[in-house]
């Protein structure tokens, strides 16, 4: 049998290629149809390499750099005898395939690295040949050269235009990797046509200045002159080569060849059958003749090649026992025997040390640490050791003049190739042999990014050393500052990033990232010093979790829980930890968590997680860069301290207070996020509502109110005739209406309210948002109804409806006096579903009576078949009144009770609440989901100048409740109120002062008629005013 022609062979990998790509429907046969010949002369001719064993320590390594023509690649292996069948080609490019659509590690046997991203698989083949130089040098001795391969790689145009390739080969010139062979498929397309007019350098003059050796002008279908090319390149051992091969892409097709058409789409059925006649091969799709498939077996061709290097690497164990032991388990990934132990060592000694240093200063000291019991430790920085701390006492540099003489090292220095070192570490992890680190800027991490996400994709263990890691490094300015590198680098999968707080952590995460096995590890590092953390044994252990309490609550020791959990990386732990101290003085217990890892934290088992970061506590995040990402762990209701903008140049200290990176920011955004950062939100803890007493225009229309809204918690407004009178005589604003009014109401009454209703609108509209998000319980504008009905129960019902009917908006309240007169126009207003807001109450009975009529006209409305779950109505009691009144009236002798009757008075109107609604006599209407009335406390402003000016506020507080503020107290207690749960803790002491008031002749039945008869005629004189003003 006449064995088939070496053209014949190459024809069956074009065919393959052409069958796949065709029943995936997509693919690139172009290019595996152009390098057909080349890969026959070295596959067949050239390469070592043992199907049975693809990963024998001294195989050749191929790496198919232009990796979307992947069908080259697996029609190799399948036809050399690797473990890819017929069938996993006839899979291509299909879900869970051996043969996706560039090759991948781990998925398919002989496939040496991912490739895709163009210009990145020539940069790891120079790793790759760098990796083998270094081994050999440091392994080989005189009669023994165990370490003794070559790299081949096939590229493109494009991976030559990619900038990656520039960096990586011209450092293969300068490092002299004569073992390293790349084949240019020069074939003048790409996937927007002829290469003319965007590539049109000299790339063989490129190469020869960059110290490589080129062998021009090789026809790419000409296996003669392959065979050639690739005998001086194998003759050549102090420069890597480059042969520029001439091609036609899609070579065979008629109608294709030479042309962008054949690049990246199927050629189509009747060009694959035009194709397969033009070139002689009369078979159907993955159909390799018996002898064709003979020509290509390279099992026991490979088998052969490594039997002999076994017995050569078993002389070589019998001459050197303790190398070929070092060398079998730095090719298996092994750490040294014991290293687990040694690290955790490690890490306690830098405990003990407590040094306050720079994290870069402390990767440093962890390296030195680790190297001298890891001799496959291969570091290095591109063009900033000085400034990234990547070298340690005793490291080697790895420099041409050494390569030369055959002598190895443990640093390299890349320059600045950021991208190209990236990917060349990734070809020396590949290799094997050993633990490869570099450094450089975190900033500049952008230029290497690709290289780090492929690193993950490959589960390669290689570790990023990146410095000057935030604003933190200073006057640099925002060019070299990191804002969204931290955030967007633990966006990628399988990417591990530690961001240490100390030298503690620095330790630890050197630690984990020389264990690591199926991932890369960035380490994220300070330029400027960090302060030590204190921890015990048990937190030093935890630090390997990737995130754990640093600093308990205050109380935790005894049992209780946290209120907050402050949670920092890096610099911006000690803020944490500072933030802390500033919360306790305000009496809040913040735990700290320090999360250096978020990928080891999210790796530890739910308990773990749960106990670090409890269900249902609060947290703020803070690390000097993006905040976005931290959302995952405060959740929406917590809160970031970071930054989202670019940086300043100007010293660390500066850009921190500047961009409010500070402990005291940490300690405000815990505040806030408890509802503490003002006083009266933290009221609204209590279960209490506040309400502004004020209205006017300019309050709603400057974004006033929706301040007090969103920075205090303001939850409703009040209004009266004297609120109106002084808006009207002080805010201009009111000035064009007024004067349009006019010209058009002479109604002084229609032209008041038809002002006033409009304001009442607006702050309505404005306060929406909150009286939906409560379901109707949060969120009402009272507006009153004229003074001069007060005593006119019929005229002040028909005033409600008609306001109400006015106003229009579901928040509204409309305020009537608790007179005799008005006490059926409340129970009637309830029961059409208005909310009522009764105003003028000073005594028990008085509130009694308004507490009857407001379950009156519930249970009406619900006889009426109405719902009962959305009318609101508040009792408006009077505070300082019943105090200015009564002390005036106290006897001497008893002036423990002044300015406390009114209090009292208050809080025995609460005792009276829940005795009235708390039990089974408003049962039917609770079920059916109403809300009794509202104890609300009116006239809370202090008339005392000798008293706290917050006292009737603080004394107050409760549940179920609201208060209504003027202005001024409401900004006394804003800025130094005390918000605690007053009400009903002292209800026996309550009903104590106003039995000693009793004694005293004090009858505050009896004053609230008094009070209530002042009251009105002051709002007669207020509504007056009004009239007058509007006039």
């Amino acid at each position: 049998m006449t064995s088939p022609s070496r053209r014949t062979l190459a024809h069956a990998l074009r065919a393959l290629a052409m069958d796949a790509v065709q029943q995936a429907s997509s693919g690139h046969p172009g290019m595996p149809m152009g390098m057909a010949d080349i890969a026959e002369a070295l596959w067949r001719h050239h390469l070592k390499h043992d199907p049975a064993t693809s990963d024998w320590a001294d195989r050749d390594r191929f790496v198919l750099s232009n990796g979307h023509g992947s069908m080259l690649l697996y029609g190799l292996l399948h036809l050399s005898g690797y473990d890819l069948s017929i069938d996993d080609l006839k899979a291509f490019r299909q879900l869970h395939s051996r043969t996706p659509g560039h090759p991948e590690l781990g998925y398919t046997p002989g496939v040496e690295t991912t490739t895709g991203p163009l210009g990145q698989g020539i940069a790891n083949a120079v790793g790759m040949a760098l990796a083998e130089q270094l081994l050999a040098a440091e392994f080989n001795r005189p009669g023994h050269a165990v370490i003794d391969h070559r790299t081949w790689a096939f590229l493109g145009d494009g991976c030559l235009m990619e900038g990656v390739s520039h960096e990586a080969c011209a450092l293969a010139g300068t490092w002299g990797l004569g073992k390293l062979t790349a084949f240019w498929d020069d074939n003048g397309i790409s996937i927007d046509g002829h290469v003319e007019g965007w590539f049109s350098e000299d790339i063989p003059g490129r190469f020869e200045a960059c110290g490589w050796h080129v062998v021009r002008g090789v026809d790419g279908h000409d296996s003669a002159a392959l065979d050639a090319a690739i005998s001086q390149a194998k003759a050549e051992t102090a420069r890597p080569t480059l042969i520029c091969c001439r091609t036609t892409i899609g070579f065979g097709s008629p109608n294709k060849a030479g042309t962008h058409d054949s690049h990246g789409a199927p050629l189509g059925a009747a060009e694959i059958a035009a194709t397969k006649a033009a070139l002689g091969w009369a078979h159907g799709p993955f159909e390799i003749p018996d002898d064709v498939r003979a020509g290509w077996d390279a099992r026991e061709q490979g088998q052969a090649a490594r039997s002999d290097w076994q017995r050569r690497f078993d002389a070589y164990a019998a001459a050197h026992p303790g190398l070929a032991a070092e060398l079998e388990r730095r090719l298996a990934g092994d750490l040294p025997e014991g290293f687990a132990a040694l690290a955790e060592r490690a890490v306690a000694e830098a405990a003990e040390r407590a040094a306050t240093v720079a994290s870069r200063k402390a990767s440093q000291e962890s390296i030195a640490a680790f190297a001298p019991a890891l001799p496959e430790l291969l570091g290095g920085s591109a063009d900033l050791t000085g400034s990234n701390l990547t070298n340690w006492p005793g490291c080697v540099s790895v420099t041409p003049e050494r390569l030369r003489a055959g002598l190895g090292g443990n640093y390299l220095h890349y320059g600045v190739r950021e991208f190209g070192m990236a990917a060349i570490m990734n070809g020396v992890s590949l290799h094997g042999g050993f633990r490869v680190f570099g450094g450089t800027f975190l900033m500049f991490s952008e230029y290497a990014r690709n290289a780090l996400r492929m690193a993950a994709l490959m589960k390669q263990p290689v570790i990023q050393v990146f410095t000057h890691d935030s604003i933190g490094l200073g006057e640099d300015g925002p060019t070299h500052q990191p804002v969204e590198q931290t955030a967007t680098l633990r966006l990628i999968p399988n990417m591990d990033i530690w961001r240490p707080c100390d030298a503690v952590e620095t330790r630890a995460a050197w630690a984990a990232a020389l264990q690591s096995t199926a991932h890369p590890t960035c380490l994220i590092l300070s330029r400027q010093n960090l302060a030590h953390q204190p921890r015990d044994a048990a937190q030093i252990a935890a630090v390997a979790r990737g995130g754990y309490v640093l600093l308990p609550a205050e109380g935790e020791a005894q049992g209780l829980r946290p209120q907050l959990v402050l949670v920092a990386t890096g610099s911006e732990v000690q803020l944490a930890v500072q933030a802390r101290e500033q919360l306790a003085a305000r009496g809040v217990r913040a735990r700290v968590v320090s999360l250096p890892s978020l990928f080891a934290f999210k790796a530890q088992d739910a308990a773990w997680r749960e106990a670090v970061l409890p269900a249902g506590v609060p947290r703020v995040a803070v690390e000097a860069g993006a905040t976005s990402g931290w959302r995952e762990i405060v959740g929406l209701d917590g809160a970031v301290v970071g930054l989202d903008s670019f940086g300043e140049s100007a010293p660390a200290p500066a850009l921190f207070q500047h961009f409010g990176i500070t402990a005291e920011a940490v300690a405000a955004a815990g505040l806030r996020v408890l509802g503490l950062d003002s006083p009266l939100k933290a009221v609204a803890r209590h279960g209490q509502q506040i309400w502004l007493d004020q209205l006017s225009r300019t309050l709603v229309a400057s974004g006033a109110l929706q301040r007090w809204i969103d920075e205090h918690g303001i939850a409703g407004v009040t209004s009266n005739p004297a609120i109106f009178a002084q808006a009207f005589a002080s805010d201009t604003a009111y000035a064009p209406a007024l004067a349009q009014l006019r010209a058009e109401e002479p109604d002084l009454e229609r032209r008041f309210e038809r002002l006033a209703v409009a304001d009442v609108q607006a702050a309505c509209d404005v306060l929406r948002p909150l009286h939906e998000r409560t379901a109707g319980d949060a969120g009402f504008v009272s507006f009153e109804v004229s003074p001069r009905l007060s005593r006119d129960g019929a005229g002040t019902l028909a005033a409600a409806r008609r306001l109400w009917a006015e106003i229009g908006r579901a928040n509204a309240m409309i305020k009537v006096p608790a007179t005799p007169e008005c006490l059926d126009a409340i129970a009637d207003a309830v029961a059409d579903g208005i909310n009522i807001n009764v105003t003028l109450i000073f005594s028990p009975r008085q509130l009694l009576q308004v507490f009857e009529a407001c379950a009156l006209g519930l249970r009406k409305r619900q006889e009426r078949g109405l719902p009962v779950d959305r009318v609101r109505s508040v009792a408006s009691l009077f505070v300082s009144r019943v105090d200015t009144l009564v002390d005036r009236l106290l006897p001497a002798g008893s002036e423990a009770l002044r300015g406390e009757v009114g209090i009292a008075n208050a809080r025995n109107a609460y005792a009276l609440w829940l005795d009235r609604f708390g039990g089974s006599e408003f049962a039917g209407l609770r079920a059916a989901g109403a809300r009794a009335p509202s104890c609300l406390w009116a006239s809370t402003g202090v008339k005392n100048p000798a008293w706290r000016d917050t006292r009737y506020v603080e004394a107050l507080i409760g549940p179920d409740t609201v208060d209504t503020v003027p202005d001024a107290t409401m900004a006394a207690f804003a800025g130094h109120g005390q918000a605690a749960r007053t009400l009903d803790t002292a209800l026996p002491e309550a009903r104590a002062t106003l039995a000693a008031a009793a004694r005293c002749g004090i009858d505050l039945d009896l004053l609230g008629e008094q009070l209530e008869a002042e009251g009105l005629a002051q709002f007669e004189q207020a509504f007056e005013r009004l009239m007058a003003a509007v006039a």
